[in-house]
């Protein structure tokens, strides 16, 4: 067998902390309404669940509240996974995964908060 002397790939990624927020509450957002177009909000609220902390979002009232606080620790967790990096990429990575279910339930709050629609 004979190996290859260059890569085939290389990955980089050059995405600002701010970029991977939009995109990843885009997801939530996307996932939330697609969720809602193939059933009821009880539905949609059952796949949320598994974040832990969906619940917490029942109403538009707890919408309201609850965005700014999963976009807050989504940002702080991100940034903190960027200054991890070097010193433990293992932990990193959980803060990383970590901060992109908190801007996923950002994207699912906001669709509460437009009454089911994005």
């Amino acid at each position: 067998m004979e190996k290859l002397e260059v890569p085939l790939s290389v990955h980089y990624n050059d995405m600002s902390v701010a970029h991977l927020m939009q995109l990843s509450m885009a997801m939530g957002r996307w996932r939330a309404s697609c969720l809602l177009k193939n059933g009821d909000q009880s539905a949609t609220d059952q796949r949320f669940a598994s974040h832990g902390l969906a619940w917490m979002v029942r109403g538009r009232g707890a919408a309201h509240v609850w965005r700014p606080v999963f976009t807050a620790i989504g940002v702080a967790l991100l940034q903190l996974a960027k200054l991890l990096y070097d010193v433990n990429d293992r932990l990193a990575y959980r803060m990383f995964v970590s901060a992109l279910g908190f801007c996923d339930l950002s994207g699912y709050t906001q669709v509460r908060l437009r009454g089911g629609k994005d």
